[in-house]
Formats: C-alpha cells, sequence, structure tokens
C-alpha cells in the first residue's frame, strides 16, 4: 500500500489541513496561532487521527504514537486500515461512508492493532472534518485506550464465574454425597454429566480391591460393546498411575493408553480420573458417537466435581464389597456407610476402621456425647470376621453399680436375693460376635478387676456361679471422660487402661469440622423425609448459616435431633428458621468487641497476604475452610480488585 504525497514540517502541515479542512478560512496560508494548536493536539493523552474520505491518515499526533506504536511519519499518507485487525477490517471507510451519508456517528467501542500486533481496545469519539464550503473532507478521531478497563470487567466477570461455579460444585457435591451406596453415588454423578456433556455416554471404570476385575454395578455396568479382552491390560496400568490425568482421544488420534483399545468404538471421548491417596482408583468416562466440542470450563468443571467426591466414592465401593456377602445386607446388619463425614479427620477415622476390623485387637474409641462412638464400634463390627455374630451393646452408666456385674457376666439362681433364675450376662449373649462397653469410665473399681480378667485371660463366672466360661468375645469400648485424669484420681485401674488402649480412636467434636455439617443434614434429611413420608428437597440458606454458626455442644446427636424437629414442622418442600429449636432459632449477632474486631482484621490481613487462596489462609488460621468461609460471610470481608 503506498503513501500519498503529504508535507513534512508542522507548518506546511497545518496550513495542508486547515486549506482541505477547516471551515471559515480563505486563505490557505498557516494562520497565526496554528502552531500552537498542532502543540495542543499533542498534549493531550488521547490519541488524535486524522483521515480523509479515502481513509488515509492526515493527521497522527503523541498520543495515537503512544498508543499504536507507529511514529508520525510512519503513517502519514497509509489507509487506516493498517490498524485493523481481521475481524474489524474496513471498518474506517464503512464509519466514513455512513457520515457522508449524513448518518450520526458519534461514540462506540472497538479494537486496533499496535505496531507489535497486540489488540487494544480503544473507545472512538469520530466526528466530520469539513472544507471551507461546508462539504465533509474527512473525519476526526480520539481514541482511548480502555484496554485496563475491559482487562477489570473480564477478571470481575471471571471472579462472579468463578464464584457461581463454586456454588454449583458444592450444591452438587451435597446431594451426591446425600447417597450412601456407590450405584446411587455414580447414578446421581450420571445426572450432573447428562446436564453438562450433552448426547454422552457415561462410564465407569474401577477396579475391584484385588484390582482382577471390574467393579460390577447395576446401573453403571459397561455396555456389552465395550471390548472387555483389553481390561486387564486396562486395569494394570490404571493401578499404576501415581498422578492424575484427564485423556482425552478420538478416532484419528491416540493417546497411547489402553482407552484407545478400551473405547475404540467412539468417535471421542474424555476419561476423568478418580484418586485417593495419590493411587488412581477409578476413571469416569464420557463418549460420543459422533464429533462433539466440549469447552474446558465444563470440563474443568466437572473433573473438579468428581475431586470433592472421590473420597467417598473410594470408600463407597470397597465396603461394597466387604458387605457382598448377602447375609450382610440383613436389616439388622450395620454398615460403615452409616458414618457420614467428608473432613480429614473421618476420612483418617474410615482409614483406621478399615485397617483394624480384621484384627482381635481390642479398640477404645473416645469423644464427647454424640460425635458417633456407637456408629464407630458397629462399623469395626460390621467389616470383622465377626459380622455374622452378635453385636451387644453394654451401657456401663445405666447400670446401679450393686447390679452390674450380673448386668455384665449374668448369674446363678440363687446368687442374691431376687435371683429366682440363671440371668445371660452381656458377655454371654456376645458370644462370637463384639461387646460394646460404652462409658467404661463408669465402672466401678471392683467390677474393673473382673473386667481385666475377661481381658487378659478370655474368661468369666457368673455370679454365684462356679463354672468358668470361655470369652470368644471381641471387646470395644468407649467414653467420653479422659481416662488418664481419671486414673490419676484413682477412679480407673492403670492395667485395665493399658488393656483396653490397644487401638485407640478419637473422634472430633462437630464444631471441629464443620465440612461435615452439610452431608450431614442431606443424610438426615432423607433419613427423616422417609420415615415421616415427606419429600422436603432443601434447607434454606439462612439455616445453613445458623447451623455452620452454632458450636454444637451435643455434636452430631443434636445436629439429627434439629433436623427430624425440622422435618416434622416444616409443610413445604424447604426448611425455614422458623422449624428450627428455639436455640438455634435466635438470630445471632456478633458481640461488637474488641475481640471480634481484632479477629476479623485477623482474618482479613492473613487473607491479602494470601491472595485470598482461602486453602491456604485457612491453615495459616488453623481453621477449617467452611469455618473460614462462614466468618469470611459474617464479617463482610471481600476481595479488593
Amino acid at each position: 500500500m503506498g503513501k500519498s504525497q503529504i508535507t513534512t514540517s508542522k507548518s506546511d502541515r497545518l496550513s495542508h489541513l486547515h486549506k482541505n479542512n477547516f471551515v471559515g478560512q480563505e486563505s490557505y496560508r498557516t494562520p497565526p496561532g496554528h502552531e500552537y494548536l498542532f502543540e495542543a493536539i499533542n498534549l493531550t493523552d488521547n490519541a488524535i487521527i486524522c483521515k480523509d474520505l479515502e481513509g488515509r491518515i492526515t493527521l497522527w499526533n503523541k498520543g495515537a504514537e503512544q498508543l499504536y506504536g507507529y511514529r508520525e511519519k510512519d503513517v502519514l499518507g497509509l489507509a487506516a486500515e493498517v490498524l485493523e485487525p481481521e475481524e474489524v477490517k474496513g471498518e474506517t471507510l464503512s464509519i466514513i461512508a455512513k457520515i457522508v451519508n449524513k448518518k450520526e456517528v458519534k461514540r462506540y467501542e472497538t479494537v486496533r492493532l499496535t505496531k507489535s500486533r497486540k489488540l487494544v481496545h480503544v473507545e472512538l469519539t469520530v466526528s466530520p472534518i469539513k472544507d471551507v464550503h461546508g462539504n465533509i473532507a474527512g473525519i476526526i478521531a480520539v481514541a482511548k485506550d480502555i484496554t485496563g478497563k475491559r482487562r477489570l470487567e473480564k477478571q470481575v466477570k471471571e471472579y462472579g464465574d468463578n464464584l457461581r461455579r463454586l456454588f454449583g460444585l458444592l450444591t452438587y457435591q451435597k446431594k451426591i454425597l446425600a447417597k450412601s451406596s456407590p450405584e446411587e453415588i455414580i447414578r446421581s454423578i450420571d445426572k450432573v454429566a447428562k446436564d453438562i456433556f450433552l448426547g454422552a455416554e457415561r462410564l465407569f471404570f474401577a477396579p475391584n480391591s484385588t484390582s482382577t476385575d471390574l467393579v460390577t454395578l447395576s446401573k453403571a455396568s459397561l455396555p456389552p460393546t465395550i471390548n472387555r479382552r483389553s481390561i486387564g491390560s486396562f486395569l494394570q496400568w490404571m493401578t499404576s498411575l501415581d498422578h492424575a490425568v484427564v485423556y482425552s482421544g478420538n478416532d484419528h488420534r491416540s493417546t497411547s493408553t489402553p482407552f484407545d483399545e478400551l473405547l475404540k468404538i467412539y468417535h471421542m471421548w474424555h476419561a476423568f480420573p478418580l484418586f485417593f491417596e495419590k493411587q488412581c482408583f477409578a476413571y469416569y468416562v464420557i463418549a460420543f458417537h459422533q464429533s462433539k466440542k466440549i469447552s474446558s470450563v465444563d470440563s474443568e468443571f466437572f473433573y473438579n466435581l468428581l475431586d470433592l467426591v472421590s473420597g467417598p466414592i473410594w470408600h463407597a465401593l470397597r465396603f461394597e464389597e466387604h458387605l457382598s456377602d448377602p447375609k450382610a445386607y440383613a436389616p439388622n446388619r450395620f454398615s460403615f456407610l452409616s458414618l457420614v463425614g467428608q473432613s480429614r479427620e473421618m476420612q483418617q477415622i474410615y482409614n483406621l476402621i478399615q485397617d483394624i476390623a480384621a484384627t482381635t485387637a481390642t479398640v477404645l474409641i473416645t469423644g464427647e456425647n454424640g460425635t458417633g462412638k456407637q456408629l464407630v464400634a458397629q462399623s469395626i463390627h460390621a467389616l470383622s470376621p465377626r459380622r455374622d455374630g452378635p453385636f451387644i451393646i453394654a451401657n456401663c452408666s445405666a447400670y446401679p453399680s450393686s447390679l452390674i456385674e450380673s448386668e455384665l457376666f449374668g448369674h446363678e439362681k440363687g446368687a442374691f436375693t431376687g435371683a429366682i433364675k440363671r440371668k445371660l450376662g452381656r458377655f454371654d449373649l456376645a458370644q462370637e460376635g463384639t461387646i460394646f462397653l460404652d462409658e467404661i469410665g463408669e465402672v466401678p473399681l471392683t467390677t474393673q478387676v473382673s473386667l481385666l480378667r475377661v481381658l487378659q485371660d478370655k474368661c468369666f463366672e457368673r455370679v454365684g456361679g462356679e463354672k468358668t466360661i470361655i470369652a470368644d468375645v471381641r471387646i470395644i469400648a468407649a467414653t467420653n471422660k479422659n481416662l488418664k485424669e481419671e486414673m490419676a484420681a484413682g477412679n480407673f485401674r492403670e492395667d485395665l487402661f493399658y488393656r483396653l488402649n490397644v487401638i485407640s480412636i478419637d473422634l472430633p467434636p462437630l464444631r471441629q469440622r464443620k465440612e461435615d455439617i452439610v452431608p450431614l443434614c442431606s443424610h438426615f434429611l432423607a433419613k427423616y423425609n422417609e420415615r415421616e413420608g415427606k419429600d422436603i428437597q432443601d434447607f434454606d440458606p439462612k439455616v445453613i448459616q445458623l447451623f455452620l454458626d452454632h458450636d454444637w455442644p451435643g455434636n452430631v446427636r443434636e445436629l439429627q435431633n434439629a433436623v427430624e424437629l425440622a422435618v416434622i414442622l416444616t409443610k413445604g418442600n424447604t426448611i425455614k428458621e422458623k422449624c428450627l429449636p428455639p436455640h438455634l432459632r435466635e438470630t445471632y449477632i456478633y458481640p461488637s468487641t474488641s475481640l471480634a474486631e481484632n479477629e476479623k482484621k485477623l482474618i482479613a490481613r492473613v487473607l491479602d497476604e494470601s491472595n485470598w487462596n482461602k486453602h491456604e489462609a485457612a491453615r495459616r488460621l488453623g481453621i477449617t475452610r467452611s469455618t473460614l468461609y462462614s466468618k469470611v460471610k459474617r464479617y463482610k470481608l471481600e476481595m479488593i480488585l
């Protein structure tokens, strides 16, 4: 593209501009003061560009040089389309045509290219330039750089989108974790995948615990067209993975993985890994028979959702295998999945239960009232070789001290006044099974001696009897007391403590694992919906916030009672604040004290220092992420952009 003949001195350029463009002057000489006009044009930060009717540049100020990177001598006479990217090519001539046809064009936003081929967003204010006869001779455009503004708007939009995606993740997570069996969990994930990936077939690949075959789920089984001959090599490959990789393939591109052979009937597919404790235990696949474009946002959202629920899926799969014996499904049986919780503390407890269930070792469970000590004991029994035997509960605090030995070990006829016939004790009833000694800290010292003998010698005698009975019983004990303090006070035998405390499980209070509150609420809601014949769908957000703010001195039992009452009182399909117990309904106003203000300042400072990475901020503050989210909302803290 050639240049037109142009003048180079300031005086000549202004004379040329004045001669062709300015109204009201008869002489073509540079009028007095136009030198100052040229200097004034160069003083503005905005880019000012004049163009003739053919779109050639006739004026180019310092602001234009700074914005676009071209020097004045390099662009004078060039067509303005040199600044136009492909998507707006020809825009300048279109604007000139509109102005010539008397159509008003004042201000609009567009994009331009700099000399370095960088795209900039500009706001253009355009006006016609007329000659001395009133005819339009060109246009003058003032360009304002709004790239930073658009970038900020994009960041704000992305931040909002991220918040919406996070809310969506938490919503889906809550619904998925309300399910108990692997089949129900996968079915819930299928519903999400169906909404996100329209037209996709959904496949779930998970090896059994011995990695010899795939886990069979009636609602998540492989279609018959899958190449099952490839499963062996696939299982060996998948269980060797030590880091997460999302594989995507089609019939034109190989991934060099067993997926290529396994999924060769599909035109394209995406395989999302599920990891637990740094080991891949499953892949969830979406597959298409036709070409389909999958957005990176949807793919990332689904991967993050699977990552959130991978731990519960792993536990559900393993325990489904443990309970695959038909007898284990009897109504009076208990399963590990009666425990609900996704927190790190509970995941560690799940792992410990699985490790110790098959042993015969004595277990001591400690924790506050209402934390679920009995459920843990039931889970250990359900996974043990004794699961077909009885699970007998002995609440040691419920028996009078004069009768506790009779309750535990039984008595013979005539052993004491009122003993009119033989009675079997709890240890008798628990033969070939498990006995759960709840509130072991309440047992009198005299009875502690008898318990010690059972632990040491595996035998006992009934009260008033002479026959020694072999105790084929596994003992699990629990207490809400600090037994070491009880030993120091002389209330508990040291030798009995060490016999009981072979394996210890300490259950955290609910206030220390508030991320488990939402899954627990969903679990109890489903339970009492079924019992009461209702179809309540959800909790009002304010109710959830009240639950998160409460310290739960009664722990899970208190939460369970609150949800039970709310289900009974709720008339619609959402639990409202008015249906909660009175002590939870009271509006919570955080006291305006220096302590509260200091906490707010501390959280704000740590969030700023962590660049609002809430995982890092929670770690530095020594609190859970759910607690941090609650406090951020309570104090109305916001990230300053």
